[in-house]
């Protein structure tokens, strides 16, 4: 005769005692399922908390993210100089940074007009494109080595010889030229001017604005490109030439004379 199966949370007196080790795991493996179906009923009510704080923690992730890549994409995404700091009088070597072209056209030229001040201009060549230079005549002349100089450079050019020598949008370059950073203290701004051509298709970004007041370019579209000047450093104290110093010892002159 079958051993009918034990009740689960009483003892049933008319379980077989010889059935009594088939009671047991009989109710040891119904409370093992009724306590799986608690923590997975607690697991299942805890998701909906779980899921949120994930959804908030990768929201984070992707506000921070994108602020990041907004951030890099601003900082080279105009036309700036590697050195944004000249001391007042000092020679000062500008390099201009382009990063990109015109809406994924090529870059074909390059127009830079210099701050008022800055004198004696001399542009780098590269090769592949053709350089030109603009004077002006001086509203102050100023002098350089003895010498008058009443006209100067204010805009120089570079522009590519053939399409074969265009500057790609994928593709970074360096436009250097070099002077003497006779302004006064504070913000000098060198405008830029970017054509792009690929076949009969052009483009242009003209890095030309300037903030009303201050230095922040944000809200600019096409700032131009940014120059602090400052004052010159202090030089160091010369050294006094009555200052203390060790004597030097007079020669004896019967030195190595027998007496």
């Amino acid at each position: 005769m079958e051993t009918p199966p034990c009740p689960v949370n009483l003892v049933d007196p008319n379980c077989p005692r010889a059935a009594s080790s088939r009671c047991d795991s009989q109710r040891h493996s119904s409370k093992l399922m009724h306590a799986t179906v608690s923590a997975h009923s607690s697991i299942f009510n805890t998701l909906p908390h779980f899921g949120y704080l994930m959804i908030s923690f990768n929201t984070f992730q992707f506000i921070a993210l994108c602020t990041v890549s907004l951030w890099t994409s601003s900082a080279w995404s105009h036309v700036t100089l590697e050195q944004q700091q000249a001391e007042a009088g000092a020679n000062y070597k500008a390099v201009m940074r382009v990063g990109h072209g015109c809406d994924g056209l090529p870059t074909t030229s390059l127009r830079v007009q210099l701050p008022t001040g800055f004198q004696g201009a001399k542009p780098m060549p590269k090769a592949g494109w053709t350089l030109a230079t603009k004077a002006e005549k001086l509203a102050t002349p100023y002098d350089n080595h003895g010498k008058q100089i009443t006209e100067d450079v204010t805009e120089i050019t570079w522009a590519v010889k053939s399409p074969d020598f265009a500057l790609k949008d994928s593709e970074y370059d360096e436009f250097i030229l070099r002077g003497r950073a006779a302004m006064p203290t504070g913000a000098a701004w060198f405008k830029v001017t970017q054509l792009c051509q690929e076949g009969s298709k052009t483009g242009s970004n003209p890095w030309t604005e300037i903030p009303a007041q201050g230095t922040s370019t944000r809200g600019l579209k096409y700032p131009a490109a940014l120059l602090q000047i400052v004052a010159p450093a202090q030089a160091a104290p010369a050294t006094s030439a009555t200052a203390e110093s060790p004597k030097p010892i007079a020669a004896d002159p019967h030195a190595g004379h027998k007496h």
